[in-house]
């Protein structure tokens, strides 16, 4: 049960941070776009619990509510826990809405 959760918690992680880039893309010019999304790559390594434990972090609480803390949690917990897999589909979901409102394939 394990392996499917994290297995499943990856698979949302991949299709809610890929519609927050592609909303990002299709708001930003091309110029700031790099540097908005290393921007918030930092925040959600670090804020997540990605590349420090969430729960040496003052914000501990709010960590599990980032894709990336969704993530952890999901990868984590010892059975299939249903709170970390709908954090990350609501992060999908909102993310779809938003980049097929704004994202445009310009060539």
């Amino acid at each position: 049960a394990q392996i499917v959760q994290a297995g499943l918690g990856v698979l949302l992680a991949v299709w809610g941070l890929t519609a927050w880039a592609l909303l990002i893309a299709g708001v930003l010019r091309a110029e700031a776009t790099l540097a908005i999304a290393n921007a918030i790559f930092l925040v959600l390594m670090f804020g997540g619990g990605l590349a420090i434990p969430a729960q040496s972090l003052p914000w501990a609480g709010l960590a599990g509510f980032l894709p990336t803390g969704a993530l952890v949690d999901a990868m984590s917990e010892p059975v299939l826990a249903a709170s970390p897999l709908a954090i990350l589909v609501a992060w999908g979901v909102v993310g779809t809405v938003l980049a097929g409102r704004y994202f445009r394939w310009e060539s």
